[in-house]
């Protein structure tokens, strides 16, 4: 690994599978007055503009949707914030894309206001399952920053096609404001550029233009061989744009102008990734059965602190997970179903994915089989495509037995723990042919220990009105 040996951390929080969770690393809170000044970043087909544009009025693509967005009333329907660490932007089909995006950010290292501008196109949308069918932009801002969860680092506001949504949340405010003095003078040497990034799987580079002035800049930009735009600084601020890059390595050189000045040349920064899709893995460690967890490990091999978000596939729970550069982090996720997928997200983007492990991670536990006892309690073959079986395993011994159930001559498999002097109920998928007999076994470090056979004859006992209730709802999570 680059950079010596790694070192490991456990955190022994864990990410549920049901609870949407808050990043790891709490983040701290910023008071003042927050005054936001929407700053874009657009391409046009002309480079010169009216000076009249240039000198703090609303650019071209400020002008948004009508309505009470335009005063930063909060809708829910357009973007969900996640406190002030991410916004979740939604669109209900891909009609509405592409659409232009502008996150306003507190950076916390610099002490200023900061505009992010970003085409939406349907290759950044995603489904995630708190937001059913619609398709979602997500932007975390200690992803965009490549710094840890508490840095204080926030998201204030998202506008979408001009129309601003204000973050709802407490923590949204900084102690510091843009400005847009249009009485003050304009001192071109204020301005400064950067080449951030590239993103060589999406052949865009990202740049940065500083505006230390009072007034709000508007400059143009031209990419040698490449498209042509503009971008709008807020004063004492900075805004970051994207642009096509001219090859697969990321090059891009753009020129900047005001006016028919040109001010600068900058090239992309092609030592360094966007996204670092090969720079994170995700590796799955041990289960435990009888805790209902599964151990996974995050590994970052930057020399920076990277904060991508694990979530389990089809589920709404999720967490940021801060792992300092050229090291790794251990975290419990609770789940031991075989067929949950772990994923780790960066920018919105999947970076990489696991199953849940098959090792186990506790100590060698001695499980008698003549004290366990296996035994077939109901066949279902109405709740679900194909028919399911529910079992009940006893345990007679003084400790808890943490056992895997297969059905035998299928693929399928789980865990149940039986409690010591207890039972333990649970359901199995059994396939197509079913009604003519299907076993389940248990089994204990590979060795059997009980058996039991299910099929249409497996009598259906009587249920109260709270049982059935309850029946029902544990089939609806398998």
């Amino acid at each position: 690994m680059a950079g010596g040996r790694e070192t490991t951390m456990t955190d022994e929080r864990t990410l549920s599978r049901r609870d949407s969770l808050r990043s790891i690393a709490t983040t701290g809170t910023l008071v003042g007055g927050a005054g936001f000044g929407l700053g874009t970043a657009s391409a046009h087909e002309d480079k010169k503009k009216e000076q009249g544009d240039k000198d703090g009025k609303k650019g071209k693509d400020e002008k948004g949707k009508k309505g009470k967005d335009e005063k930063g009333d909060y809708d829910e329907r357009l973007v969900d914030f996640q406190a002030c660490d991410a916004a979740f932007v939604r669109f209900e089909t891909e009609d509405e894309l592409p659409a232009a995006v502008r996150i306003v950010t507190y950076n916390a290292v610099d002490e200023r206001i900061e505009h992010v501008a970003v085409t939406v196109t349907a290759d950044r949308v995603r489904q995630f399952a708190r937001y059913g069918t619609d398709l979602v932009y997500e932007f975390n801002v200690s992803q965009f920053y490549d710094r840890p969860a508490d840095s204080s680092d926030r998201v204030l506001a998202v506008a979408i096609d001009g129309q601003r949504v204000l973050n709802p949340n407490d923590c949204a405010t900084a102690p510091v404001d843009a400005k847009n003095d249009e009485d003050a003078t304009i001192d071109l040497d204020a301005l400064s550029y950067d080449g951030i990034c590239v993103d060589t799987t999406r052949d865009t580079a990202r740049f940065r233009v500083a505006n230390d002035n009072e007034r709000t800049v508007t400059i143009d930009y031209v990419v040698a061989g490449g498209e042509e735009g503009s971008v709008t600084i807020a004063g004492k601020s900075a805004t970051y744009f994207e642009v096509g890059t001219t090859s697969s390595d990321g090059a891009a050189t753009v020129y900047f102008y005001y006016g028919d000045s040109q001010l600068a040349v900058e090239g992309s920064n092609q030592d360094r990734e966007c996204i670092p899709r090969d720079r994170l893995r995700l590796t799955a460690r041990c289960i435990e059965i009888c805790e209902g967890r599964s151990r996974f490990r995050v590994t970052n091999y930057e020399s920076r602190p990277l904060t991508p978000t694990m979530r389990v596939a089809g589920t709404e729970g999720d967490a940021a997970v801060t792992v300092p550069g050229n090291q790794a982090v251990d975290l419990w996720v609770e789940t031991i179903d075989p067929n949950a997928v772990v994923q780790l997200f960066y920018e919105g983007e999947l970076v990489d994915s696991e199953g849940v492990p098959d090792e186990r991670c506790e100590n060698d536990v001695d499980v008698d089989a003549d004290d366990i006892e296996l035994k077939a309690v109901k066949y279902d073959d109405k709740s679900h495509d194909v028919p399911y079986g529910k079992f009940r395993a006893t345990n007679a011994g003084k400790t808890n037995a943490p056992l895997e159930w297969r059905l035998e001559d299928d693929d399928a498999y789980g865990y149940v723990c039986v409690p010591a002097e207890g039972a333990a109920e649970f359901w199995v998928r059994l396939g197509e042919k079913a009604k003519d007999g299907v076993t389940v076994g248990l089994y204990h470090d590979d060795e059997r220990v009980a058996e039991a056979k299910v099929d249409d004859t497996v009598k259906k006992s009587r249920k109260d009105g709270k049982e059935k209730k309850k029946e029902k709802k544990e089939q609806k999570g398998h």
